[in-house]
């Protein structure tokens, strides 16, 4: 990062103002990006590179958790939806694994819509599918026996909904917030360093 800063900035007479300044930028241009578009283009390599990505962000600590969130929320509030609509609950669950945006959190429902289409009951089999949290599978069993599995789903998204926006406060938008006030302090670092070093190549032609 540091050679490339200094190359950048020492070479800015040589090249040029605006092509030295491109230079001395790019480490931030690759840090500030990698995190973001990194994960998409790996994406759209296949559906097994999708689940593979998406299954790591689920699994990354602090910030996996509002990923997490965000698939419940969807998954819970789709099939809460439908099952309030009148539809099955093998149809709609089904239905809602396959629409899952994160490839591994659908993969991993799946095996949880095949044994509901053998009979067995949905609480039960959600308490074996990996990344739900045991509660939320305990309170789904719950709702089943009850009759009320609409609305558990449905006060569940609500709830994960609400998690994950306090997610993007809490110490997860903390460590988003350090990680964009150090590329912010590195861009000006470059900036700074950049200046003083071409007018200082100025000066000495």
């Amino acid at each position: 990062m540091v050679g490339s800063f200094s190359q950048g900035a020492a070479g800015g007479a040589k090249h040029g103002l605006w092509p030295g300044l491109v230079l001395a930028l790019l480490p931030l241009y690759a840090l500030a990006g990698a995190p973001f578009l990194l994960p998409a283009l790996l994406r759209r390599a296949g559906p097994a590179a999708a689940a593979a990505v998406d299954a790591f962000m689920l699994r990354v600590p602090f910030l996996g958790r509002g990923a997490l969130w965000e698939a419940e929320a969807e998954f819970f509030w789709l099939l809460g939806t439908m099952l309030q609509a009148g539809i099955g609950l093998r149809e709609a669950l089904g239905f809602s694994a396959a629409r899952a945006s994160n490839r591994a959190f659908g993969a991993a429902l799946e095996p949880v819509a095949a044994a509901v289409m053998r009979g067995e009951p949905f609480g039960e089999t959600l308490a074996r599918a990996p990344y739900l949290s045991a509660q939320a599978a305990a309170r789904i069993a719950t709702a089943e026996a009850a009759g009320a599995l609409p609305e558990a789903l449905l006060l569940l998204a609500e709830e994960a909904k609400a998690l994950s926006g306090m997610g993007r406060t809490g110490l997860d938008g903390a460590i988003m917030g350090w990680f964009y006030l150090l590329m912010a302090g590195y861009a000006m670092w470059a900036i700074l360093g950049f200046w003083s070093r071409y007018f200082g190549e100025i000066l000495r032609l």
